[in-house]
């Protein structure tokens, strides 16, 4: 039986994206989605994949910039993830053993006026929009075997729907596996503030470009807030330029630490080996990069391991002007301190004091500082009711969010002792309405 692998097709999610407007919405069409791929995997013995296509928001006009629209983006999909950990623990949704699903979140645009921005067959995303934001055309005609497609039950559902199956058409019989199940799931109740649509997407009010953009991290046992923070750094980068949209080539840059066997303060006997930990980092990030027809021959996805001035590099070359670089270090500064191109870093909350000793590094250098773009996750806090908020003070729903939380439950569960955490600090507690994060005090221990 081959292994399941679902599309959901979300509507527009509210505005402005507050977690009880995302949880009311977002909730049943999940949780549906959800239910049905873990039973699947469970019957099958073999994990399943979920993609969550949610419409992007921002991209209208055609003239914002990533960097502007980044504050917005980041904080729809903090609630996304947020919601998607606390279905996972609500309903024992697997993260390993049987009844497995990996979800991960797709940033789609879909064109008001129809057709596709992209400029060639080959390259399946548009030059006007950063590398992780999909045009639906080229989801349709992607080279991904889905095996059930989800729909939400409801006209704009059903519109989306239809547009999708027009625009496979052509490619269905090239599939390896020629068409897929229809599911309806329930909707959600959509809820529309007057005037939020403009909080909802707010950023930056530069303007400026980055081609060459740096995150680091542990990056181990792979969880919603690492996948927050990947999809982020790739939508900060630009692939052409603003004066005339000519490609050009950028880079996403990732640094993932060494293993340390003499730290055991946060259960580093449990930590993956970094092979697997840069596996795991790139097969994310050409999860939501990687959209390439079958019908066509692309320039190819090569990888080349190879030794940089800090240790193991591995490069991922999707397209001519489009690149991973997975780099190994071992101190606080990683990769971006060791190449004066770079622009931008992406960082969690806990990395701040780490993001100014890098720019005070780069400065004794002569380099330019980088621009720093801080990404959170909401907590507990926000869920949507008292319930809610117990519930996953009380359970396992850290280990969701939390690497250390993750191995200390090996470790516990191996002594026959584990007892989740109680109230794990593991984000924020709100967004304000011009986009500024306010941190709770404990916030941290969040993506590690």
């Amino acid at each position: 039986m081959a292994a399941a692998y679902g599309l959901l097709l979300l509507l527009s999610p509210p505005s402005p994206p507050s977690p009880p407007a995302l949880k009311a919405a977002l909730d049943p069409p999940l949780t549906s989605a959800l239910a049905r791929l873990a039973k699947l995997a469970a019957a099958s013995q073999q994990s399943a994949l979920l993609d969550v296509a949610v419409p992007c928001p921002g991209f209208r006009s055609g003239g914002e910039t990533p960097a502007q629209l980044f504050g917005g983006v980041q904080r729809l999909l903090a609630g996304i993830y947020s919601l998607l950990a606390f279905i996972y623990d609500r309903d024992s949704i697997g993260s390993s053993g049987e009844g497995v699903v990996d979800t991960r979140v797709l940033l789609v645009y879909y064109n008001p006026a129809g057709g596709s921005t992209t400029d060639s067959q080959n390259v399946p995303f548009s030059p006007l929009l950063p590398p992780c934001v999909i045009e639906l055309p080229s989801l349709a005609r992607s080279g991904r075997c889905w095996t059930h497609i989800f729909v939400v039950e409801s006209e704009p559902g059903e519109d989306i729907h239809r547009q999708f199956k027009l625009l496979a058409a052509g490619d269905i019989g090239e599939r390896t596996s020629p068409g897929w199940k229809t599911e309806r799931v329930r909707g959600g109740i959509q809820v529309r503030t007057l005037g939020g649509a403009g909080s909802s997407v707010q950023g930056t009010e530069s303007r400026a470009a980055y081609y060459d953009v740096v995150n680091g991290g542990t990056y181990d046992h792979l969880h919603f807030g690492h996948k927050l923070v990947l999809t982020m750094t790739a939508f900060l980068l630009e692939t052409s330029s603003h004066s005339n949209n000519a490609r050009r080539h950028s880079r996403i840059v990732i640094g993932v630490s060494e293993e340390d066997p003499s730290n055991d303060e946060g259960y580093s006997q449990y930590m993956e080996t970094w092979e697997a930990r840069q596996r795991n980092v790139t097969d994310f990030l050409l999860a939501i990069l990687d959209f390439t027809p079958p019908s066509t021959t692309p320039p190819g996805i090569s990888q080349e391991p190879e030794t940089g001035p800090v240790g193991r590099v591995v490069t991922t070359k999707l397209h001519p002007f489009l690149s991973v670089e997975i780099i190994a270090h071992s101190d606080r500064y990683g990769p971006a301190i060791n190449n004066e191109n770079l622009s931008a870093l992406v960082v969690s909350g806990k990395s701040r004091a780490d993001a100014k000793a890098v720019n005070h590094k780069r400065k004794e250098k002569g380099w330019r500082e980088l621009d720093v773009f801080e990404v959170y996750v909401v907590d507990a806090e926000s869920l949507d009711s008292d319930e809610d908020v117990e519930k996953a003070k009380s359970t396992s729903f850290a280990t969701k969010l939390s690497s250390t939380e993750t191995r200390r439950k090996m470790y516990e569960t191996l002594q026959g002792s584990y007892l989740p955490s109680k109230g794990v600090p593991i984000g924020i507690t709100e967004v304000s309405d011009n986009g500024v994060l306010e941190l709770s005090p404990e916030a941290g221990d969040m993506i590690s």
